[in-house]
């Protein structure tokens, strides 16, 4: 990593402004600023889940996000809340990733987005299980706390998943 970050530098010191907004831009960018690119889109994307999560909480789910709310009914709505929530969210993150992060081709449009869809519910899935209800229900946690581990866990392998199979020709 820290090799990488002297590259990235060494290159914001060698070329202009303009030269520089170019490669961000690009999606074949040094691998630093592309990654940094999937973060904001990715934080877009978190934005988009924790506000679809938020409005659930204080409309149908009211347990989802509370932390007096008994363990089982904080579990049930958390995970309802985060299935709902998934939807937009995952349409946001298709869409930036592949405008400003990789490169589309390797499979036709439609495919692309199912094969996005089905990485990203499997890793928010994965995320579920292991972040979200199980820690309210098993460990006492913090809804809110299980929330910011459940995002953790799904970023960590969308990264490597969106990376290498869907967009990766």
């Amino acid at each position: 990593m820290v090799a990488l970050t002297k590259q990235a530098w060494q290159f914001f010191r060698e070329h202009s402004l303009a030269e520089t907004l170019v490669a961000v831009r690009s999606q074949s960018a040094h691998p630093l600023i592309q990654f940094i690119k999937y973060g904001l889109c990715g934080g877009l994307s978190v934005i988009v889940l924790l506000i679809s999560v938020y409005l659930l909480s204080i409309t149908v789910l009211p347990a989802a996000l509370d932390p007096d709310a008994p363990n089982a009914l904080a579990k049930k709505h958390q995970l309802w809340a985060n299935i709902i929530g998934f939807f937009p969210a995952n349409f946001v993150a298709y869409f930036t990733n592949r405008i400003l992060v990789f490169t589309p081709g390797r499979h036709g449009a439609w495919i692309e987005f199912l094969i996005f869809s089905a990485v990203a519910a499997s890793a928010n899935a994965v995320g579920m299980l292991f972040a979200g209800p199980f820690l309210i229900e098993r460990i006492n946690l913090d809804p809110r706390i299980s929330q910011c581990s459940l995002i953790i866990t799904s970023a960590l392998v969308n990264f490597v998943a969106r990376k290498f199979l869907v967009f990766s020709k």
